[in-house]
């Protein structure tokens, strides 16, 4: 018997062991445990994982992503009124683009007007010279009598380009009141 006796034990102990190695790998969760052994009261609070911290771990990741929903919306609304802001200064951007090509067309055209005016102005300056030049040399009577059929802008225009003892004698022999008429509009400033 003594033979059978170790036989047994040794039966015994190579099955303590290798419960031992499962409980082990069981309580390591490298192999599931069995539905059965988790309602045995002793042996299944040890081998059952805490699920109480994994619980309230889900809640917290449930509250988080609650939250970072929550903040993702409100991002959401804020790119969009952003958007909408946007579009509104796009457009307040090309209205005030299609007003500056418009008074830059302005300009254009205004620089044009000046340019013309400055090359009648210079030639209606040349042409008060050359008449300046033929009227100084006629005698005073005959310059008077002719000047006196011209409108009082032309007039000042040539006595502008003449020497102002020919000016003086030319008013001289024009009608008094005509002469006067003159004189006060050359006493405006820029009319010569």
């Amino acid at each position: 018997m003594k033979k059978g006796t170790q036989i047994l034990i040794l039966v015994f102990l190579i099955l303590v062991i290798m419960g031992a190695g499962y409980y082990f790998l069981m309580k390591m969760e490298i192999l599931p445990t069995p539905a059965f052994l988790k309602n045995i009261p002793i042996i299944g609070t040890h081998l059952s994982p805490d699920t109480s911290k994994e619980v309230d771990q889900a809640h917290e990741s449930i509250n988080e992503i609650d939250q970072l929903e929550s903040q993702l919306n409100e991002k959401k609304d804020e790119i969009d009124k952003l958007n909408i802001e946007l579009k509104s200064l796009q457009k307040q951007l090309e209205e005030s683009q299609k007003g500056q090509l418009a008074l830059q067309e302005q300009v254009l055209q205004l620089q044009d007007e000046i340019d013309k005016c400055k090359v009648l102005r210079s030639n209606k300056e040349d042409t008060y010279k050359n008449l300046a030049e033929y009227y100084s040399v006629m005698k005073v009577q005959d310059a008077a009598a002719i000047m006196s059929q011209l409108n009082d802008e032309d007039i000042i225009g040539i006595f502008s380009e003449m020497e102002s003892e020919t000016v003086a004698a030319i008013l001289q022999s024009m009608d008094r009141s005509r002469a006067a008429a003159l004189s006060n509009k050359m006493l405006v400033p820029g009319t010569i």
